[in-house]
């Protein structure tokens, strides 16, 4: 199969304010193909050993640099998913009693997640986003990300799992259904729903049914030997198990980890620190009260004749 450039007429550049803008290509380049056979088969080898290493598909973010070369920016799994995959995996049921409100789409990221509906339609709409919504969007577009913290649920009338934004929603794991068509005509703001993100379905109201269901979304590295190995250490690292100076458990002993033993340390220096402080206050030459033009009471401790040095004979 013969590949045909098609034509580009706009490129980005950086201009010499450092900010990115629109010029035009030179018409001998617009029909010139971006990557030469060469860095075609090396991205391919890259993205094979990508996937190779993290044990799945991947997202992949690649730019050349100013000499030609191929630069791996970054890369996330790809942890596609279908609806009909999902539902034969769950068999999730129409929940009666409950109107369904719109149903279908492509799910990418599974879930449940209910909220009030939040219509985004620019990014004034995302700076506004509140806490607990399910977002409403005509777009799937990457700027959804500054609203995913806050989000139950996304809902868009268009968009596909393969895109940028689907893979946000899957790091955020965050229940999003994609190209619904009508979600943004048929759920009004303020209308509180549940989102059932495996079988593609968006009921009104708050469907407890689905909500108590015990379906857990795993970590989208959960599986991978990077993600395993970063657990092992953040084991022994993170757990603080030290937290009350008081108790008689609050001992070297029971340090398990390299927070209990920053927490140790931490408690018994400052400890120490105070003590020496109360020891040395106005006790001549040990310590000084510092006299400055501020309602600071500070007292500088003398740990080597540091005080009876003219501090005025210093150079600056």
């Amino acid at each position: 199969m013969t590949a045909k450039a098609v034509p580009k007429v706009k490129q980005l550049k950086a201009n010499a304010n450092g900010q990115v803008e629109a010029v035009p290509v030179p018409k001998d380049r617009q029909y010139r193909p971006c990557l030469n056979e060469f860095r075609i088969r090396r991205l391919a080898t890259y993205g094979q050993a990508l996937e190779a290493y993290f044990g799945g598909p991947q997202d992949v973010e690649w730019a050349l640099d100013q000499k030609g070369r191929l630069v791996i920016l970054q890369t996330r799994p790809l942890r596609i998913q279908t609806a009909a995959a999902d539902s034969a995996r769950l068999e999730t049921p129409l929940v009666s009693g409950h109107r369904l409100l719109v149903e279908g789409g492509d799910i990418a990221c599974s879930g449940i997640g209910c909220g009030p509906v939040f219509h985004v339609r620019g990014e004034a709409d995302v700076a506004a986003f509140p806490d607990g919504a399910v977002l409403v969007s005509p777009l799937a577009s990457a700027q959804l990300v500054m609203a995913m913290p806050k989000a139950r649920a996304i809902l868009t009338d268009t968009g596909n799992i393969g895109g940028h934004m689907a893979s946000l929603t899957r790091e955020y794991m965050l229940p999003t259904i994609l190209n619904l068509k009508t979600a943004t005509g048929v759920l009004p703001a303020g209308m509180e729903v549940t989102v059932d993100a495996f079988s593609g379905r968006v009921y009104e109201g708050r469907v407890q049914e689905l909500l108590n269901t015990s379906y857990k979304m795993s970590g989208i590295m959960a599986d991978s030997p990077v993600y395993q190995d970063l657990r092992r250490r953040a084991d022994a690292i993170l757990p603080l198990h030290l937290t009350d100076p008081k108790s008689p458990d609050f001992d070297p002993a029971n340090c398990r980890t390299v927070h209990d033993i920053m927490r140790f340390i931490h408690e018994k220096a400052y400890a120490e620190i105070f003590q020496l402080g109360d020891l040395v206050t106005d006790q001549g030459r040990l310590s000084v009260r510092l006299d400055a033009p501020l309602p600071l009471d500070l007292y500088i401790i003398d740990l080597g004749d540091g005080l009876s040095v003219d501090a005025s004979t210093f150079p600056g």
